[in-house]
């Protein structure tokens, strides 16, 4: 018969090595040990500072390790998943993930709407609200994301809002009559 081949230790190379097994008083809620952050960057940082500590010595007392999140770009033109490996008071240690670029936004739109409108987000359950604000201070609901499953973000929103007449109010002194 013929004998395994052993290194030399005298350990069979072929023998099954034994896993250790996951316990259960090591699983927790992940919401018990860990946060889901969106942090706003300030005008200036770049994608590539994320993991420098010494900008995110101001939140050391916020962050638990295995905390993720996103740095949101100043301009929203990039966003960087983060992972916090370690965090005392005063010092903490970040790993970026993964850097995104984001598609350019048309800010310029949101100032073309007229100011009584406003278009904000309700929640995952209603999506995109769109509001005028009524001479008296009522708001009126002209539309919610519930409606129009064409609204895929803010801008589809405010390019709605652009090209129907029924969200413009009258011209100030103009007569609305009920319907």
């Amino acid at each position: 018969m013929a004998e395994a081949k052993t290194k030399g230790n005298g350990a069979d190379p072929t023998a099954a090595k034994a896993l250790p097994t996951l316990r259960p008083d090591k699983c927790f809620c992940a919401e018990q040990k860990t946060q889901s952050l969106v942090v706003f960057a300030p005008a200036g940082l770049a994608a590539g500072d994320v993991g420098n500590p010494a900008i995110w010595q101001a939140l050391s007392r916020m962050l638990q390790p295995f905390s993720t999140g996103w740095v949101i770009a100043e301009d929203e033109r990039w966003a960087v998943e983060f992972m916090v490996r370690s965090a005392i008071p005063g010092r903490c240690t970040v790993v970026a993930l993964r850097t995104v670029d984001l598609p350019a936004f048309d800010h310029a739109a949101r100032r073309t709407l007229p100011q009584n409108m406003s278009v904000r987000f309700g929640g995952a359950s209603v999506g995109w609200v769109v509001e005028r604000k009524n001479p008296d201070g009522s708001l009126t609901v002209l539309g919610r994301g519930t409606d129009h499953p064409e609204w895929h973000g803010e801008e589809d929103v405010i390019r709605w809002c652009l090209d129907h007449a029924s969200v413009r109010q009258p011209a100030e002194g103009v007569r609305r009559f009920p319907v």
